[in-house]
């Protein structure tokens, strides 16, 4: 972020972005004749989104080794469109058992599975975006 200089206020960086289908169906109409310009727009559905992960808390809901197992799970993989994650995580985790995950991270594989199969859609995609983040965060994207 950098500083406005007359006002002394934070201004947010500018980037230009790809606005794909499904993103472009939720912005709607934008302009003048709509009263709402498209950076205004997106930024209203980025709040909302972010407040939507706020809230959830999902990340609460697991045992720090319980994260790390997941976050190795998830390291590399794609998980979009977004369609594609309903019951991703339950299925992921069933199929990387065998893989020593549940050993590595001394988690209870049963237990996990369970937690994941509870989760709501929302619940899900809040866990993928906090674990892509952490990646983020750590220097190594989870997906290409």
């Amino acid at each position: 972020m950098r500083w406005g200089f007359a006002l002394g206020i934070r201004m947010s960086k500018k980037a230009g972005v790809h606005i794909g289908p499904q993103l472009e169906a939720v912005i709607g109409i934008t302009g003048d004749t709509a009263g709402i310009t498209l950076s205004r727009r997106l930024n209203v559905i980025g709040d909302r989104y972010a407040e939507i992960l706020r809230s959830e808390q999902v990340e609460q809901l697991f045992e720090d080794a319980e994260l790390n197992a997941l976050r190795d799970m998830l390291r590399g993989t794609l998980s979009e469109p977004a369609a594609v994650i309903a019951g991703s995580l339950a299925v992921g985790w069933e199929d990387v058992q065998d893989d020593g995950l549940p050993e590595k991270w001394k988690v209870n594989p049963v237990q996990l599975g369970a937690k994941l199969a509870s989760l709501t859609f929302v619940q899900e995609v809040a866990l993928i975006e906090a674990i892509e983040c952490w990646w983020r965060e750590q220097g190594h994207a989870s997906t290409t």
